[in-house]
């Protein structure tokens, strides 16, 4: 509200769309500045494609993957699990398909791992939250998406650290 006073001519509007989509919207001169989530696999790419559209960017923040369960799962209490803990529950996350790189790597693991269930991908954290509390399972997510998702609900949900870590970077584009 402060910053809407200060700079009124300036519109805010939050939209939620794949990577590519948002670096086409900065292109097109449709959206001005966006976020962009990295990960070891996507990272190389990412910046080559941003630099080679003459787009600027800005390294703003890092986070990493993390489990997220409710004071009623079993898992809840641990600092820390291995992909093999994981195995005998459902997992959500907020993505919007498993195929999301990093994500898709971690599936793959637990795959070879004898994972066995339907990872469940509904397109945003929030919904993930809300469903995870609901059915008990594991949601998987940034940690720093927890953090702040924390401090809009009620029901807390809990970080464990994934033994094995997938890193995560997030830049500003514009």
């Amino acid at each position: 509200i402060e910053q809407k006073a200060k700079y009124p001519n300036i519109q805010y509007s939050i939209i939620n769309v794949n990577q590519n989509e948002l670096i086409r919207l900065i292109v097109e001169g449709t959206i001005d500045i966006g976020f962009v989530q990295l990960n070891i696999f996507n990272e190389t790419y990412v910046r080559n494609k941003i630099e080679m559209l003459q787009l600027m960017y800005e390294d703003v923040f890092e986070s990493r993957l993390v489990v997220a369960v409710s004071q009623k799962h079993p898992l809840y209490g641990k600092k820390k699990v291995t992909l093999e803990e994981l195995l005998p529950y459902e997992i959500v996350t907020g993505m919007t398909r498993a195929e999301e790189l990093v994500s898709y790597a971690l599936f793959c693991e637990l795959q070879k791992l004898g994972y066995d269930k339907k990872i469940t991908c509904l397109g945003d954290i929030g919904v993930s939250r809300r469903y995870a509390l609901r059915h008990n399972c594991i949601q998987l997510v940034p940690l720093i998406a927890l953090e702040v998702t924390n401090r809009l609900y009620s029901n807390q949900v809990y970080p464990i650290e994934l033994e094995k870590q997938y890193d995560l970077k997030y830049l500003v584009v514009y």
